[in-house]
């Protein structure tokens, strides 16, 4: 199924894409139910339920929205790097497609917010490569991942994957690693400023300890369908995975240290998802981000052919829709 939809036409991805958004979009999310939490306590302090649309259809096509602008930017970014064919619209399908298990409401829009922030990062630093002062790329990337703690603190750690990029780029230069540590703290000087201004500094400092405080490292109890889907997505992730890691060293150096960077991003969002314990969720479109981007390489740089690989994904997307539609 993956392969033949990689070769259909452009016109008919898109009609997929669109298709598979709207499913995504306006269907309820159930078969995360159980993993879902409800009220304030999955929001950050700073981001109140409140400033949400209070009609959920509004919310729906904003949702729709979201997911084809952020599907839109994994596949142009799969394109600047020749991982796929200019004519192609797999790399955002394929995103699509992972995304229908995923919860739904104001967990999508959450998730699919803070994803579209963090693809400024991996964008930043792949364009990096080759660069001899690549500072306003890196100030890019770090001032990103500091928008992006406004709404999940916990992302943070893609501090860390700026820093293990700039040693698969070769990165020497001690400004670059300056300017990314100023990069991260310039969000928050600014909101800071703000918050003095407006006599809130103090009532945010206290909303953060409390967050901080409240945080506990546990998981929701999973139904059978959660199981066999998450068993079924971690198969299709390490048959990808080492494929690449089978395929990819004959690859022109530069491509293999893009899909370095790809592998990097995606331990960053493992990471980041772990540290959200329950309300780990609501980031899986951050993990697709980087699995997308390994499934169209691994189709179309490396030729795979494994009726395997195609059995797992279609499996993945049964329990995914029967989840959707029946929990």
């Amino acid at each position: 199924m993956l392969r033949k939809l990689s070769k259909a036409g452009f016109e008919v991805q898109v009609l997929i894409c669109l298709a598979a958004a709207a499913f995504v979009a306006f269907t309820p999310g159930g078969t995360l139910g159980i993993m879902q939490i409800s009220g304030q306590e999955s929001w950050p302090a700073i981001l109140p339920l409140s400033l949400l649309p209070e009609n959920m259809d509004t919310l729906q096509y904003i949702n729709a929205g979201l997911l084809l602008v952020t599907a839109f930017m994994v596949n142009l970014m799969l394109v600047k790097r020749d991982l796929i064919p200019h004519t192609s619209f797999f790399g955002a399908l394929t995103f699509i497609l992972l995304s229908w298990f995923a919860p739904g409401g104001i967990y999508l829009f959450h998730g699919l917010l803070v994803t579209l922030i963090l693809l400024l990062p991996l964008n930043s630093l792949m364009n990096m490569y080759m660069q001899p002062h690549p500072h306003s790329k890196v100030m890019t990337a770090a001032i990103s991942i500091g928008v992006s703690a406004f709404f999940i603190p916990e992302t943070l750690i893609f501090f860390l994957f700026v820093w293990l990029g700039f040693f698969t780029l070769r990165v020497t230069s001690w400004r670059e690693w300056v300017i990314s540590i100023l990069g991260l703290l310039v969000p928050f000087f600014y909101f800071a400023i703000y918050l003095f201004f407006t006599d809130k500094l103090w009532l945010i400092v206290d909303d953060y300890t409390a967050y901080i405080q409240d945080y506990t490292f546990l998981f929701r109890p999973l139904s059978t369908l959660n199981v066999i889907t998450i068993a079924l997505l971690l198969l299709f992730w390490l048959m990808v995975f080492s494929r690449i890691l089978m395929g990819a060293g004959d690859k022109l150096i530069a491509i293999r240290k893009r899909i370095w960077l790809i592998i990097q991003f995606q331990w960053a969002g493992i990471a980041c998802v772990l540290i959200l314990s329950f309300k780990a969720p609501m980031l899986l479109p951050l993990l697709y981000v980087s699995l997308a981007m390994m499934v169209a390489f691994v189709l179309h740089q490396l030729k795979t052919k494994m009726i395997i690989f195609e059995i797992v994904f279609g499996l993945f997307l049964i329990f995914s829709v029967l989840g959707r539609l029946f929990i």
